[in-house]
């Protein structure tokens, strides 16, 4: 399941980014959880709720991270 994120000011989910074959793309995903914030989104990715596209400024620590 992925995690999504709704832009405050817009109300539009957020699209990933990413960089394919040197081109931009960006990808509309879809997912049950929707969060407006980043610390939400890690918050429910970090004990496995779904996978999170994060910025780098709100990606946690590894000593956060739990060991299986």
């Amino acid at each position: 399941m992925k995690i999504q994120i709704r832009r405050i000011h817009s109300g539009e989910i957020y699209r990933w980014e990413f960089i394919e074959a040197g081109r931009d793309i960006e990808v509309a995903v879809r997912g049950r959880r929707i969060v407006n914030d980043g610390d939400a989104m890690v918050r429910a990715a970090l004990p496995g709720a779904g996978l999170a596209y994060v910025l780098e400024s709100v990606r946690p620590s590894p000593a956060s991270f739990s060991t299986i």
